[in-house]
C-alpha cells in the first residue's frame, strides 16, 4: 500500500531555496534549517511584512511547529495503516466528560494510505499538537524568539487551561486537488467537544454550520470541512492511543519512501492498525458487520491508582464492547474488547 506522508512547509522552503540557488546538503539538518531561519525573514520583508507580522502569519505559525517537530520530535509520524481503520476513526463515538490535557503538548504526523477522502472530501496528511492552550502558545513564542530573536505573544484568545489542538496541512482547491497554500488551525475550549461529539457519517452537512464556521474565516467552505474532517481524526486518533496502546507499534510501513530524510533527518515511525479483525468472529457473511466504535472516559478513582496513580482523571480510555449484527445464525455477537 502506498501512504501520503506530511510534506511539510520547511522543506517546501527549502526547495525554493534551492531553486535560487542556496546550497541544501544531504545529512546537514542544522546547516539547512539554520539557512532557513536566516533566510525566512528576509524573504517576509521582500513581500512587505514585519517580522512580528511574519511570525503570526500562516507560514510562521506552521514553521515554527514543525521546528518543535523536527528538532525535538524528530519528526514523529504515526501510519493508519488500512483505509478501515480512517473510516472506523472518523465515525468512532465517545462518551466523555470533559477532556484533560497531556502534561506537555504532544506532536505528530499523520500519515494516511493514498486516495482517501471522506464525505466527498480528499484527505490528506496533517501535523497534529495537542496539549493545555497556553502551553502550546509559549512553545510558539519561545521558539519564535529563540529561531528569530523576535519575542511574540504567548496569549490566546482560547482558554489558556483547556485542550487545544493545532493543525498543519497543506491546502486544496474547491475540487479538492492540493495547491500550494498551508492550512493552520488552532482551536480549543468547548470546541474540542463539539468535535467528538459531531456524526461525522452521512449527515456531515449538518455539523458543518455549527462547528466549521468557527474553525477558519479566512479559507473556502471546502477547506473548512477539510479541516473539520481532519481534526476529528487527529481527536479520534489521540483517544484511540489511550484506550488500545498495543494498536500502536514502532516502525515505518515496509518500502515507505521518506523524501524528506536527505534534508531535515530521518523521523520516528509508528504504526497503527485496527484492532479487531477485519472479518469479524468466525462464520461470518458478507452482509455481517459491526457497528460504529464506541469509547468510553474512565472518570472513577479506582481507574488512577497503582500504576496509573499519576494520571490525569479522565486521560484513559476504553473500547466499549460492540455487536455484530446480520449474523447468519440469526444471533448477533458481542465481543468485548478490552
Amino acid at each position: 500500500m502506498r501512504y501520503a506522508l506530511y510534506r511539510s512547509n520547511t522543506r517546501a522552503l527549502l526547495k525554493h531555496l534551492q531553486q535560487l540557488g542556496a546550497k541544501v546538503r544531504k545529512g546537514d539538518t542544522r546547516g539547512n534549517l539554520k539557512m532557513l531561519d536566516e533566510t525566512y525573514l528576509k524573504m517576509a520583508r521582500s513581500m512587505g511584512q514585519t517580522p512580528e507580522e511574519a511570525v503570526v502569519s500562516v507560514s510562521g505559525r506552521i514553521l515554527l511547529r514543525e521546528r518543535q517537530w523536527i528538532t525535538e520530535g524528530q519528526r514523529r509520524t504515526v501510519f493508519l495503516d488500512t483505509p478501515k481503520l480512517v473510516n472506523n476513526l472518523l465515525l468512532a463515538r465517545f462518551s466523555h466528560e470533559g477532556l484533560p490535557c497531556p502534561d506537555v503538548p504532544q506532536t505528530f504526523a499523520i500519515a494516511l494510505p493514498e486516495g482517501l477522502s471522506h464525505a466527498g472530501v480528499p484527505l490528506t496528511p496533517c501535523l497534529v499538537t495537542l496539549g493545555k492552550a497556553i502551553d502550546i502558545a509559549e512553545q510558539q513564542a519561545q521558539m519564535a524568539h529563540r529561531l528569530w530573536k523576535i519575542d511574540g505573544d504567548a496569549g490566546t484568545e482560547i482558554d489558556p487551561q483547556s485542550l487545544a489542538i493545532m493543525l498543519s496541512m497543506p491546502g486544496q482547491d474547491d475540487q479538492g486537488r492540493p495547491d500550494d497554500s498551508y492550512l493552520s488551525l488552532f482551536v480549543g475550549g468547548d470546541l474540542i467537544s463539539g468535535l467528538l461529539d459531531a456524526d461525522l457519517g452521512d449527515d456531515i452537512e449538518s455539523v458543518i454550520p455549527a462547528l466549521a464556521k468557527r474553525l477558519s474565516l479566512d479559507v473556502s467552505a471546502h477547506e473548512r470541512r477539510l479541516q473539520l474532517i481532519m481534526s476529528r481524526l487527529a481527536l479520534a486518533l489521540w483517544i484511540y492511543w489511550s484506550a488500545v496502546p498495543e494498536a500502536i507499534v514502532d516502525g515505518a510501513p515496509k518500502g515507505m519512501q521518506d523524501g524528506d530524510a536527505p534534508a531535515l533527518g530521518r523521523m520516528v515511525a509508528l504504526q497503527a492498525s485496527n484492532y479487531s479483525s477485519a472479518s469479524g468472529p468466525a462464520g461470518t457473511s458478507p452482509d455481517e458487520h459491526h457497528r460504529r466504535w464506541h469509547f468510553r472516559q474512565l472518570r472513577h478513582d479506582k481507574f488512577y491508582r497503582g500504576d496509573f496513580e499519576k494520571m490525569a482523571r479522565g486521560s484513559r480510555w476504553v473500547p466499549v464492547s460492540r455487536a455484530w449484527v446480520n449474523r447468519e445464525d440469526g444471533e448477533d455477537l458481542t465481543a468485548t474488547l478490552q
